[in-house]
This record gives C-alpha cells, sequence and structure tokens, in this order.
C-alpha cells in the first residue's frame, strides 16, 4: 500500500475520520468542519481556523500539519 495518490477526495475523507474524535460534541459535523479546513488557502488559515474551533494542543497542531503536508501532495498533482 501506501502508493496512493492523494486527492482531494481521499484528503477529505481522512480529514473527515480524523476530525470525527475532535469535535465530538462540538455540534458540528467533521465532513462539514473538513471541508472549511480543506477550502482554506493557506497553511496558516488553516492552523488558525483548526486552533480556534478545536483548541490549542498536540492533537490540533499534529492534525492541521497533517493536512498541510497532505494537501501539498494533493496540488502537486494536479
Amino acid at each position: 500500500g501506501g502508493g496512493q495518490p492523494v486527492t482531494q477526495e481521499s484528503l477529505a475523507e481522512w480529514a473527515t475520520s480524523a476530525l470525527a474524535p475532535l469535535v465530538e460534541g462540538g455540534g458540528v459535523a467533521p465532513d462539514v468542519l473538513a471541508e472549511i479546513v480543506l477550502s482554506l488557502e493557506t497553511d496558516s488559515e488553516v492552523a488558525e481556523y483548526c486552533t480556534e474551533f478545536l483548541g490549542k494542543g498536540a492533537t490540533t497542531s499534529s492534525f492541521v500539519a497533517e493536512v498541510c503536508a497532505r494537501r501539498q501532495t494533493a496540488s502537486s498533482l494536479r
């Protein structure tokens, strides 16, 4: 495995499942949040939005780092 290209679709799927435990009880659907996060232009916007929404913490930071890394992979394929 691991040879699968990162597409917007697989990125959204991954982000949704990664966000699910983070937004539990937060009144927002993880797929909606994933869509918003992935629509943000820059990595710093992603970080800002996630921190605002999910709070500061190791979980948020690692999610942000992962999103940004995966996004770069996805956009380099375009």
